[in-house]
């Protein structure tokens, strides 16, 4: 087994742009959960699918 030879530290710069990408990737997930939870909720009731469209779960309450 050989041992990976060691990479120096990043920088405090290198650091502070993985930061940033990594929060706006945060958000961006962020926005997307909201959204298929929104789309989750949906049935014919709240919606403008028909009523045949909703799972069975949804139909037989």
């Amino acid at each position: 087994m050989s041992v990976p030879p060691e990479q120096p530290a990043p920088s405090y710069e290198q650091l502070a742009e993985l930061v940033t990408a990594l929060s706006a990737e945060v958000a961006a997930l962020r926005a997307e959960n909201a959204e298929l939870k929104r789309r989750l909720g949906m049935d014919s009731t709240n919606s403008s699918t028909l009523p045949s469209q909703d799972s069975l779960a949804q139909q037989s309450q």
